[in-house]
């Protein structure tokens, strides 16, 4: 993996907040990137542009991981459980200094689902361990889910075969792709145990009308259809 690319994985502070009372923590989602995902058309990160000055007190937080299913350099095996872990461990090690300090969510696509298993992560620790990610759970206030597939994604079966062209001239994974297929194991099992990981944390739900390109200039386009009944599902 190239320095480059490190570098665009994990936490990056967008905003450290005057004397902060929320930490504001943005997740992407497929083929994403912790800033270009939540930057406009003509290079406003608006998460860094506009939220601080209406919300001075918050510290914000973008998170990246390696979500590219498609990749000159490489490509990362990863499912989104494991993905997951990562974001919980890498959260409570940003949070030593204030463990409870209240938590708003922002996820974009499957980045929704990613956290949903990191919360599940949480809410299931052993007691005994070092690092207690309980309280990320406990402090979770709010989710923003931005088009996110809760009962999977249309078309991921030609997203798959696209890429096992593509892999004849790049590294390709369908990983995350498998995961995404619609009432998938991966889905029906996070859904079953996230319901009472959930149950005080405030979700609101953002459907996408309009196909949106794949992130960071790339030619294929992926399309998150999200269904009413996800937010059923969801609700506790």
């Amino acid at each position: 993996m190239s320095k480059s690319k490190i570098d665009d994985l994990g936490f990056l502070e967008l905003s450290p907040g005057t004397d902060p009372v929320v930490d504001i923590v943005a997740i992407h989602g497929l083929d994403g990137h912790r800033e270009e995902t939540w930057t406009t058309d003509d290079g406003i990160l608006w998460l860094r542009k506009f939220l601080p000055p209406d919300l001075p007190n918050a510290r914000i937080l973008s998170y990246g991981y390696d979500a590219d299913t498609q990749s000159k350099e490489c490509v990362s095996t990863q499912t989104m459980r494991r993905h997951a872990e990562g974001l919980a461990q890498a959260l409570s090690r940003q949070r030593t200094h204030a463990p409870r300090r209240p938590i708003i969510f922002i996820a974009h696509n499957i980045g929704g689902i990613i956290l949903k298993w990191a919360l599940v992560i949480c809410h299931n620790q052993n007691p005994e361990s070092k690092c207690d990610l309980r309280d990320i759970l406990v402090s979770t206030h709010a989710i923003l889910f931005f088009g996110t597939p809760h009962s999977g994604l249309e078309g991921t079966t030609l997203l798959t075969t696209i890429n096992r062209f593509a892999s004849m001239y790049t590294k390709t994974t369908n990983v995350l792709l498998k995961d995404l297929e619609n009432h998938s194991s991966e889905l029906e099992t996070v859904q079953s145990l996230y319901v009472a990981a959930s149950e005080k944390i405030n979700s609101i739900f953002f459907c996408e009308e309009y196909e949106t390109h794949a992130e960071r200039n790339r030619r294929r386009m992926v399309c998150c259809k999200f269904r009413p009944v996800d937010s059923m599902l969801i609700m506790p």
